[in-house]
């Protein structure tokens, strides 16, 4: 069995996709630029919201980036919880595993005020430790984060599994030794993921139960 589980925020425990789909056009309408699709959104996050929004301006409007990821920040604060909502089976799986005595970290590149309000909103009182960019730690895919995370719960890497839906989730769980598990059902999918290296991948966040409690 398993002490405890990192777990990515976007794509893999809260579908997230529409608000920062919102926030980023919000921000891009307001310099006058072109909007973006909400598959261009899709695959653009992964990487921190700078990156997001980096991704999401026009080649020619680069000298623009400061003043649209601000836009974009205050967007987001006002939007965030707009249409973001667990996916099917999450909160009775955080349940799940809090009841079995597993410690539940959330470990994401979104800014870290978000990433503890939404937490809070959406499943109070199930996560042990919340982690995002607090502007200090390097983001994912360094391992500082997910380190920083089971260095506080005093849990080792053996110790623990993370779950993530995007490539750059594989590569953090690989530089922090740590197992990983694909989350099929997220914002790349079981293809991409698989083709990306994993392993393991689950379509089911309850497909999780048997792999951490066994």
């Amino acid at each position: 069995m398993k002490k405890a589980v990192i777990f990515d925020l976007d794509g893999t425990l809260m579908n997230t996709l529409f608000d920062l789909y919102n926030a980023v056009n919000r921000a891009l309408a307001a310099f006058g630029m072109p909007l973006v699709t909400l598959e261009k959104v899709r695959f653009s996050v992964g990487n921190g919201v700078g990156k997001l929004v980096e991704r999401c301006l026009p080649a020619d409007r680069s000298g623009d980036y400061d003043a649209v990821l601000a836009r974009f920040n205050a967007e987001y604060a006002q939007c965030k919880e707009d249409h973001t909502l667990p996916f099917d089976g999450v909160t009775e799986t955080l349940t799940a595993l809090k009841n079995a005595g597993v410690k539940i970290a959330v470990v994401s590149n979104k800014t870290e005020s978000a990433v503890k309000e939404l937490c809070a909103e959406k499943f109070s009182g199930l996560t042990d430790i919340e982690v995002g960019d607090d502007g200090v730690r390097p983001l994912k895919p360094d391992p500082a984060p997910v380190l920083y995370a089971l260095s506080s719960l005093n849990i080792g890497a053996d110790e623990a599994v993370y779950v993530g839906d995007q490539e750059v989730d594989i590569v953090t769980a690989r530089n922090a030794g740590i197992a990983f598990v694909g989350a099929g059902w997220g914002f790349r999918g079981e293809k991409l993921l698989k083709a990306a290296g994993a392993q393991t991948v689950i379509s089911d966040i309850r497909q999780l139960l048997p792999i951490v409690l066994q």
